[in-house]
């Protein structure tokens, strides 16, 4: 899918990449930590919201120098 498709009102490329790249990064570390990511759920359900809030604070982590296992090789 296409930049423009996914964001219709457009946006800096290479600030959508950043982005993506970090919730990437986020979803393999909480993969590997065993921890559920929203899209386990269905959306709009109950555990869904509550691992989208945890998922949340560790993407505010990663961008503050949070956890290593988000940051090494970077």
């Amino acid at each position: 899918m296409e930049h423009d498709e996914k964001l219709p009102f457009g946006v800096d490329a290479s600030l959508f990449d950043a982005a993506s790249s970090l919730a990437a990064r986020v979803t393999a570390a909480r993969k590997a930590q065993g921890k559920a990511i929203p899209s386990d759920f269905a959306e709009g359900s109950p555990e869904a919201d509550a691992v989208a809030l945890d998922f949340v604070r560790d993407i505010e982590s990663a961008l503050h120098g949070g956890p290593k296992a988000l940051t090494e090789g970077h």
